[in-house]
């Protein structure tokens, strides 16, 4: 998860566009251009999910949807979930933000701080999807297909070298 990468044109920054900096390490002016592409405002002030799930996706991201108790506040999920990896999409209240273990980030604090000292803690979860890397997200996909489907083991080995195989020859060999 990194800092809000942003050229000081204005100093304002929106929390969709910031989201998806700190996601992916892009500059905001870039992430700012992707998901202009999805709607005809400039500067992108109000991004949906639909824009934002697509604007991950180009990137070479999924999003994974979690489900999460009913009017519950950022503090109240926090606590709850047992599983502290990963880097967490939460929508509140009419903002994004990024959680990854104990670190917050978003537009108002610009650089990844502690959670305890987070704006927004009490404001209500309304969205909570876990960011991946495609390519992680389809080697669990194997994995699930073979524990759902009884394939033997060695199938599987093969399954996933050869999925493997063609993400290297789709990213053209790197």
């Amino acid at each position: 998860m990194d800092a809000v990468k942003r050229k000081q044109r204005n100093g304002v920054t929106w929390c969709g566009p910031a989201a998806l900096t700190a996601i992916t390490g892009k500059s905001y002016e870039e992430c700012e251009a992707l998901l202009a592409g999805w709607q005809s405002k400039r500067p992108v002030t109000g991004v949906g999910l639909y824009a934002m799930r697509h604007a991950l996706e180009k990137l070479g991201y999924t999003l994974i949807a979690e489900r999460t108790r009913r009017r519950q506040t950022l503090v109240q999920w926090h606590r709850g979930r047992s599983e502290r990896r990963g880097v967490y999409l939460v929508s509140i209240t009419g903002h994004y933000c990024v959680v990854r273990g104990d670190v917050y980030v978003d537009n108002h604090t610009v650089k990844p701080v502690a959670f305890a000292v987070a704006p927004n803690r009490r404001a209500l979860v309304r969205d909570v999807h876990l960011v991946m890397r495609t390519r992680e997200w389809e080697e669990r996909r194997v994995w699930a297909w073979s524990l759902t489907d009884d394939v033997p083991y060695a199938r599987l080995r093969v399954a996933l070298a050869e999925a493997r195989e063609r993400i290297v020859e789709l990213e053209g060999g790197r």
